[in-house]
């Protein structure tokens, strides 16, 4: 589920976009968020938030900044224009805590916000944009305007403001104001489009051409969605799309022009068509008050900028804006009805702060205890004094006697079963930690569907069992195996799973299981982790970077097999421990159900690797290991990484072992232990 948040939930923009969402395909979830808890869209969503204004732009980025990590946002969609340009300047300081902002580069925020700037600009390109003055200018020149004239605020939008001048000696008493920009008026009446509608004088707003358009994040124009409409005070009323209008092909060359300048996203050119051609008069990077109707009509932007923006896939929002032509809109005022209770609700949130993290639960029970996760996991939770029973879930008398051997802590305790057959019993517990899963390197070549029983269906028992004893948190151990190796690292939560094998299907089964599946909502933290290594209780020696150490401790050459270009996502088992902890505690507000890359963040490849047992050796008074470029049958190299800024800003972890001293740990400890082997355990 992605999550997205809206500011201005009180304005028509934010609203169309929590209108256009309704007719998408992705599932997502909705932080409304507004300044005025009597706004009606804070009502629409999952989660209404209030927030300071806009003009207050620190305190109100602070306040964004907040929410957008108390609720895990995944996507931040500005509702209002006032916001844009400080949104745009900061955007880097939202993707650190995992939360794209959809808006163009500051200097294109810049640039739409003022007119005559954009007039200037387009008209260095010779594009159609109607001629802009200052006020200033048009009074200097007021023998050579063709009257009526539209005077109307240099940064303004829908028309508010504006106001028709008719005469010579009505421009020249307008008092000096910077403020103010005139542009040359098209009558409604010179329109071809609608020679029905007459014009008396007045600013009537009729046969306008909204032309929308969406830049990718590669800087292509994706779509466009060209409509002629009727507005009443600058809300649009009838809405006609034109599938073949020319303000698409004139509209495309201004577009152009502002993505070589850092336009993404949506943006929307408003104009006329007239017997001479189109012009434009505003351009408006964002959102607009009809978004909701353009994807009632097929041209869904909204879905577009995640798939495109979050999802990192281009073609596929491409799909989005495909529409038919062939049905109009007509719009009217709407209603929405919302309970006194509600609204007081929250009108106590002025003063909401992110909450610290509570103490430790009291009870917590570990599922594949006996694995390597498992076990080093057992003694990071008998380290917290706090904790009152550590419950090891195993499957066999042996694996208890070896942890009770290793531990010795009264406040650990044992209870017995097997996924998928006869989930453990869970009666008193509290946090559920569910490592238990059937690896690759567990069964025969060919014999997947253990995958599907232990990794699938008995998720879903445990799920069940947990349901039905009331357990308060689920911490669901899940794989970078769902992410596939079809993308370029590095990878993040919000992207679409796209598992290749038996083994990342089956964990991304178990992620929609724990997250979606069921009825009953039992909160839940997936943590996604890279591949696991560190010294500590049943290493699992055939695994890299493993196998390297074991190799180095024995004096043993390093082979390298496509010449160790692979490169690989690694975290030590204590960082993983440590991030496990983090989410036993962490405040989930009406989130309930997050995901989180617990990984590196920095990828390495194997190459590296080798290299950097080299020194460790020889720091430990061991012979340098050789390496061996082993030649093999060439074959596709795949590259693993994943993205961790979400886990860094919103769970509080980071990793802290570095590499090189967890690859010491382990040549130390391997040559300290001269009888290992290579072998692994089904923890």
């Amino acid at each position: 589920m992605i999550t997205i948040g809206v500011t201005a939930a009180g304005g028509g923009v934010a609203q169309a976009v929590m209108r256009a969402l309704g007719y998408g395909n992705l599932q997502t979830r909705v932080v409304a968020m507004d300044v005025q808890p009597m706004s009606a869209g804070l009502y629409w969503a999952a989660l209404a938030c209030l927030v300071p204004p806009a003009a207050d732009a620190e305190t109100s980025l602070n306040r964004l900044r907040e929410i957008c990590t108390r609720e895990f946002v995944d996507v931040l969609i500005p509702g209002l224009d006032l916001e844009l340009g400080a949104l745009a300047r900061h955007q880097e300081r939202f993707l650190d805590q995992g939360c794209k902002v959809i808006v163009s580069a500051p200097d294109v925020i810049k640039l739409c916000r003022d007119k005559h700037a954009l007039y200037q600009f387009f008209r260095r390109w010779r594009l159609p944009f109607i001629t802009t003055h200052t006020l200033a200018e048009a009074q200097r020149l007021v023998d050579q305007l063709a009257f009526p004239v539209l005077v109307k605020p240099r940064g303004g939008s829908a028309s508010v403001g504006a106001r028709l001048i008719c005469g010579a000696d009505d421009l020249l008493g307008i008092p000096p104001d910077n403020d103010l920009i005139v542009q040359v008026y098209l009558s409604p009446s010179d329109s071809q489009d609608d020679l029905s509608c007459t014009w008396d004088g007045s600013l009537h707003q009729f046969n306008e051409v909204s032309a929308q358009f969406f830049v990718g994040p590669s800087g292509q124009v994706l779509g466009s969605f060209v409509s002629v409409n009727r507005l009443k005070d600058g809300v649009p009323i009838e809405v006609v799309p034109c599938s073949d209008s020319r303000a698409i092909r004139e509209g495309q060359r201004l577009v152009a022009a502002l993505a070589a300048e850092g336009l993404r996203g949506p943006v929307n050119l408003q104009g006329r068509l007239t017997s001479e051609g189109v012009s434009f008069w505003e351009a408006n990077p964002r959102f607009t008050g009809i978004t909701g109707v353009r994807a009632a009509l097929g041209y869904r932007e909204v879905e577009a900028a995640i798939w495109a923006f979050v999802l990192g896939q281009e073609q596929e929002a491409r799909r989005c804006l495909a529409y038919s032509a062939d049905s109009v809109a007509l719009r009217f005022v709407d209603e929405t009805i919302v309970s006194s209770k509600r609204i007081a609700q929250v009108r106590k949130q002025r003063s909401l702060a992110v909450d610290g993290l509570p103490r430790a639960p009291a009870r917590v029970l570990v599922t594949g205890a006996s694995g390597y996760v498992g076990a080093n996991l057992i003694r990071a939770l008998l380290d917290l004094p706090e904790l009152e029973e550590v419950t090891a879930a195993v499957g066999s008398e042996t694996a208890a006697t070896r942890l009770q051997a290793a531990f010795g802590d009264s406040r650990l305790r044992f209870v017995y079963g097997e996924l998928p057959s006869s989930p453990w019993p869970l009666e008193g517990v509290q946090v559920v930690v569910h490592l238990a899963a059937v690896r690759p390197r567990f069964l025969r070549p060919g014999s997947t569907e253990q995958f599907f029983l232990v990794n699938a269906e008995g998720t879903r028992r445990l799920l069940q069992a947990a349901r039905d004893a009331r357990v308060s948190r689920l911490i669901y151990l899940s794989s970078q195996a769902v992410y596939g190796t079809r993308r370029p690292p590095l990878w993040f939560e919000a992207q679409a799973a796209q598992p290749e094998t038996p083994y990342g299907l089956s964990k991304w089964i178990g992620e929609l299981l724990s997250l979606h599946g069921g009825a009953v909502t039992l909160p839940t933290v997936v943590l996604r982790a890279a591949q696991v290594y560190g010294w500590g209780h049943s290493v699992r020696w055939g695994d890299m970077p493993h196998k390297f150490a074991l190799l180095a401790a024995r004096g043993q050459s390093l082979p390298l097999y496509c010449a160790g270009e692979q490169r690989v996502d690694l975290i030590h088992v204590r960082d993983l421990c440590a991030a496990i902890l983090r989410a036993c505690v962490l405040p989930l507000g009406v989130a309930q159900r997050v995901v989180f890359n617990v990984g590196s963040g920095q990828p390495v490849s194997v190459a590296e690797l080798a290299s950097m047992c080299s020194p460790v050796a020889v720091e430990l008074g061991l012979p340098a290991p050789a390496i061996e470029q082993v030649h093999d049958a060439a074959g596709a190299v795949c590259h693993f990484g994943m993205d961790i800024r979400r886990a860094k800003a919103q769970l509080g972890w980071a990793p802290c072992v570095c590499l090189k001293d967890g690859l010491r740990e382990l040549v130390e400890g391997a040559s300290l232990h001269p009888d290992i082997k290579e072998e692994w355990e089904n923890g």
